[in-house]
Formats: structure tokens, C-alpha cells, sequence
């Protein structure tokens, strides 16, 4: 009886709490760094990560239940602000990144090693693209 008591207050506690904020960012890519690129690294170091191909979709899960979206951004969807970056950055693709603000210690670590690995830059989806992670 206790039992069924104490998993009906944890059940409700969790359905009280308000969901945590995503954060925004982008990935700008080299234009052969593809989310299959990614997937392969991030399994060579066996980050668990799934892929959708077709949806070109990446999730990489982290430990604790978060997660990190990736999702390829279309160039009709692209800002003359992002134009100007991808050409200062000399990049070709970009990728939507999204994840819980309170993962951001996990995600960090996950975009050093992505920039190190296939290079590029991630950045914050702000008016001036700052913070910025970078590899080599």
C-alpha cells in the first residue's frame, strides 16, 4: 500500500514541474560533413546517437536522460545574417541544435568534440552568433 502511495506522489510531482528551456544553436558544417559523418564519429567514440536519414534527423542522448537534436536546416531557411557567417566562416551546411539549457556542461563536450573531429564551428542562435565552440 505504501508503495502505490509513494510512486502516485512521485508520478505527480513529475507532471507538476514545468519543462526545462531548450536552447538554440547551429552547426556550420564543411559541405562533406553530413549527420552520417557525425553519427559514425560520435559511434567511433560510442556516444550513443541514432540516426534518421531520411528525416535528416540526429538525436545523441546523454547520461541522465537529455538529449541533443540535430536536424539539418534547408538553405531557403537561411537569414542574410546566417549567409554572412557561413561565408566568414567558410562553411556549407548548417544544423539546427537544440537541447535542455540545463545540459549544457554534457552538450559542450559533445561540440568540442564534434569541431575537433569534422571540424566547423558551433555557435548560439543569436543576432551575433556568440557564444561560439570551435575545434581545429
Amino acid at each position: 500500500m505504501k508503495q502505490k502511495k509513494i510512486q502516485k506522489k512521485t508520478k505527480k510531482i513529475k507532471q507538476n514541474e514545468a519543462p526545462s528551456a531548450r536552447a538554440e544553436w547551429l552547426y556550420m558544417a564543411d559541405a562533406g560533413v553530413s549527420l552520417r559523418c557525425l553519427y559514425e564519429l560520435l559511434r567511433k567514440e560510442e556516444w550513443n546517437a541514432e540516426l534518421w536519414e531520411e528525416a535528416d534527423v540526429l538525436e545523441i542522448m546523454l547520461p541522465g536522460a537529455g538529449a541533443i537534436d540535430m536536424e539539418y536546416l534547408e538553405e531557403e531557411q537561411w537569414e542574410e545574417a546566417l549567409f554572412a557567417q557561413i561565408r566568414k566562416h567558410q562553411t556549407e551546411k548548417v544544423y539546427t541544435v537544440t537541447f535542455a539549457e540545463e545540459d549544457y556542461g554534457q552538450v559542450q563536450e559533445v561540440m568540442k568534440y564534434l569541431t575537433e573531429q569534422a571540424g566547423g564551428l558551433f555557435c548560439r542562435d543569436t543576432e551575433d552568433f556568440f557564444p561560439q565552440i570551435r575545434g581545429r
